[in-house]
């Protein structure tokens, strides 16, 4: 097995970066804190309605909605490794943001100031901001994928569009940070704090991650000799990776909450902010965070049903998807069908229900049937009714063998 000494390298410096911005936001976090609450005074002061409504707008856009549409519409236009490493991506940026926010357990400005008022409440901790993780992360990303991957469709283009491009991608993530300041939800050091882990995640991704994820899934997807992939060992792998994963949410969550008590003015400003009775409720502080650990577990069933639709239906091609707007909506169709008995415990279960049965069935099971499902059955479909490009045992499928089990 060659090691590559150039990737080591590559995950120690990424690491260093990581443990040295986990130090440094020790120092500012309290200033930062502080000198926020007067500036959201200020900005409060002064608050008009059409000002509200837009930074309200730019909240929403950053509350992970379009992240989670751009999957879906590379799940029936691109290759299926594509598409999955954009997947793993989303569900490694909830991981973080879960993980982080239980530890820090760090109160929004409206919880601590009785005086500041949220346009648009959210009873989760604070610290880093999950809006701009998230906006940092997946803009940074969609534009290293866009403009800087061996797909590319920006390569060959002007200079130009490739920065507007880059402008557009920090702006919207410069509006979103701001807004979350504006509408009173978040400080300065919680925002910044999000926005480097979100940053951080998506050159990670590019630059440690990407070529191995790709290669790796095309190993199983599109190789021609479904006898040297080693199932029982992909399964044992993921499965453990998976559990850990999850352990390590449902852990932190058991250490703070054994260790932690939230500050009584912070839940009475909840309760009379957000009108939220926190007695009755899961869907606040770290018990939201907790509950959508479950989220992180739909890669591994998307991986789960990789194994499942190469050892059942066959190898498939990268360039697998009819483009054609009929079979391109036939195909959002099947999923939907398929996918929805798996999501409907999501949006039936309320957060009133106890957390065990908010993690394992509003969103643990779910989550890995419905990336399973998708992964999985589907190609079956797709095949069954022509919507894609290949037939099983085409010999004109074309595909690029990989040594990755060799």
């Amino acid at each position: 097995m060659n090691v590559d000494k150039n990737l080591i390298i590559k995950h120690s410096v990424f690491y260093c970066i990581i443990f040295v911005n986990i130090g440094i936001e020790f120092a500012y976090r309290q200033p930062l804190y502080d000198a926020s609450l007067k500036i959201q005074h200020d900005i409060q002061d002064n608050w008009t309605q059409a000002g509200k409504d837009t930074f309200w707008a730019f909240s929403f856009w950053g509350n992970g909605a379009p992240y989670y549409l751009t999957f879906v519409f590379m799940l029936n236009w691109t290759s299926r490794a594509r598409s999955f490493y954009y997947l793993l991506f989303l569900t490694f940026t909830i991981f973080i943001m879960n993980i982080t926010k239980m530890a820090y357990h760090e109160p929004r400005p409206f919880m601590k100031d009785d005086d500041l008022e949220p346009y648009g409440c959210s009873a989760e901790y604070g610290n880093p901001s999950g809006h701009s993780l998230f906006a940092g992360a997946f803009n940074t990303f969609f534009f290293l994928d866009l403009c800087h991957g061996d797909y590319s469709p920006m390569q060959n283009q002007s200079k130009f569009k490739y920065y507007i491009l880059l402008f557009l991608s920090i702006s919207l993530t410069s509006l979103i940070c701001f807004a979350r300041l504006y509408v009173n939800v978040h400080t300065i050091n919680q925002i910044l704090y999000g926005l480097i882990w979100g940053i951080w995640i998506a050159f990670y991704f590019h630059f440690c991650l990407r070529k191995d994820v790709l290669r790796h899934i095309n190993s199983i997807t599109v190789r021609s000799q479904s006898r040297q992939i080693p199932y029982s060992s992909c399964i044992l792998i993921s499965t453990i990776i998976a559990i850990n994963v999850l352990m390590g949410q449902i852990v932190t969550f058991l250490i703070v909450d054994d260790n932690f008590e939230p500050n009584q003015e912070w839940i009475l400003n909840i309760e009379k902010k957000c009108k939220v009775n926190i007695k009755d409720n899961n869907n606040v502080l770290n018990y939201k965070s907790v509950v959508y650990s479950g989220f992180c577990m739909a890669s591994y069933g998307a991986y789960l049903g990789i194994l499942f639709s190469r050892k059942k239906f066959g190898q498939v091609t990268e360039d697998m998807h009819d483009k054609a707007i009929v079979k391109f909506l036939a195909r959002y169709l099947i999923i939907g069908l398929l996918t929805l008995p798996f999501l409907l415990p999501f949006f039936l279960i309320q957060w009133t229900a106890s957390l065990a049965v908010l993690i394992i069935f509003k969103t643990l099971v779910p989550f890995i049937c419905v990336g399973f499902v998708i992964y999985g059955p589907t190609i079956y479909f797709f095949r069954r009714f022509n919507l894609v490009k290949e037939t099983i045992g085409s010999s004109s499928v074309n595909y690029r063998e990989s040594s990755e089990f060799q």
